[in-house]
């Protein structure tokens, strides 16, 4: 894995504690009103380029879907998958595969951690307060990447509604409720946060049952090599039709976790309604408090330290003036940082480059211009 893909990787571990830490407010408020004409949509890639688009029609107009199959399990932060950045992200190599079968493809912590910063990876998410349901509704039957919806108790057990039922909806309404995702990081700030609302029977149509659905449960694993603790994300691909589901990813994650004397232990839990395996933070609103607020900030030094060595300093020193030519484009990234541009010399687009690399590693911004850099231009992340 290239420097860049490491680095990114530390990034993206710190964004993922961070809004993991954000799910209480987002999935649990509720709001099951609105009726207005309905935007038709048949693929869940037309909804989210339109979603990320910010299009009006979607994030204030009621959606019909077709053909969609229902799945429990939730993305981590639904749309991430269809992001130009995240499609760099999930392109892996030979080398980055440690088994593969024909019908298994298991990867090095390098290559598993590639697919999980590219969008792949789910939550099981317990009903709120009032017995609303938080699910995907999929076109490809895969819950990394399809659309979240929240559906009411009363029309789930009306319908009596199951995993793999194939469904129509009809005119749900884009709810934009509880908090963003973390404003901090560019490669998540933008993403919509909130999920279609069905709140009458009168808006499901069920037009098949028993469908399979991917599922993708994951974890950040610590762990210690070469007397060096590295954190990598693992996940599972698990079909729904899976015999003797459970079990399978309890001993996958156990077992992965020990294997080449690793001796991990997984940050984050995937399953919040009835654990797979032991984690440092079992439910969300663990990394609220004042004492695991203090050891994130200590993952984080640790990563920043980790990954920003003096190589990868002078790599991103001369990578900015290939994509930033100019003063003007340059301060537009300075500002989108939150870093005001005054302080700086803007002498050439090579010095100024520099002194943004220095000011943001003396000041804690470093990964954050990072994280910038490589959402304007993923690409990077294969040079």
């Amino acid at each position: 894995m290239n420097d860049f893909i490491e680095t990114q990787k530390g990034i993206k571990v710190i964004e993922s504690l961070e809004n993991y830490s954000l799910l209480p407010d987002f999935f649990f408020k509720s709001d099951l009103s609105r009726e207005q004409s309905a935007n038709i949509v048949y693929d869940e890639a037309y909804f989210w380029h339109h979603m990320l688009q910010g299009s009006k029609e979607f994030t204030d107009g009621a959606i019909s879907l077709y053909h969609f199959t229902l799945c429990s399990w939730v993305a981590r932060i639904p749309g991430l998958y269809w992001t130009e950045q995240s499609t760099e992200l999930r392109k892996v190599d030979a080398s980055e595969v440690s088994f593969k079968s024909q019908s298994w493809t298991e990867f090095h912590p390098t290559g598993k951690s590639r697919k999980v910063l590219g969008g792949i990876g789910t939550l099981l998410l317990p009903q709120d307060r009032f017995g609303n349901r938080m699910v995907t509704l999929s076109s490809s039957n895969n819950a990394s990447t399809g659309i979240p919806a929240l559906i009411s108790e009363e029309v789930y057990e009306c319908l009596s509604l199951n995993e793999g039922d194939v469904l129509n909806i009809n005119a749900a309404n884009w709810s934009a409720r509880g908090s963003e995702w973390s404003q901090l990081f560019a490669s998540t700030k933008d993403i919509p946060s909130g999920y279609l609302v069905i709140s009458k029977a009168e808006q499901i149509q069920k037009v098949g049952a028993g469908s399979p659905v991917a599922f993708h449960p994951f974890s950040i694993m610590e762990y210690e090599s070469k007397s060096a603790l590295l954190y990598d994300y693992v996940y599972l691909s698990v079909d729904s039709h899976h015999d003797s589901l459970r079990s399978t990813v309890e001993n996958f994650f156990n077992d992965y976790a020990r294997k080449e004397g690793r001796n991990g232990r997984y940050l984050i839990n995937p399953n919040l309604v009835n654990p797979f395996f032991e984690t440092r933070y079992q439910h969300p609103s663990q990394l609220s408090t004042t004492t695991e607020r203090a050891h994130l900030e200590l993952i984080k030094k640790r990563i920043v330290d980790d990954k920003f060595g003096k190589t990868t300093l002078n790599k991103v020193i001369q990578a900015i003036p290939a994509y930033y030519e100019s003063i003007n484009s340059l301060t537009r990234l300075i500002k989108f940082i939150n870093v005001n541009p005054a302080l700086f010399n803007n002498d050439t687009v090579v010095g100024l480059s520099a002194q943004l690399v220095n000011y943001c590693l003396d000041n804690d911004k470093i990964h954050l211009l990072f994280d910038r850099i490589t959402y304007e231009y993923p690409i990077i992340l294969n040079n």
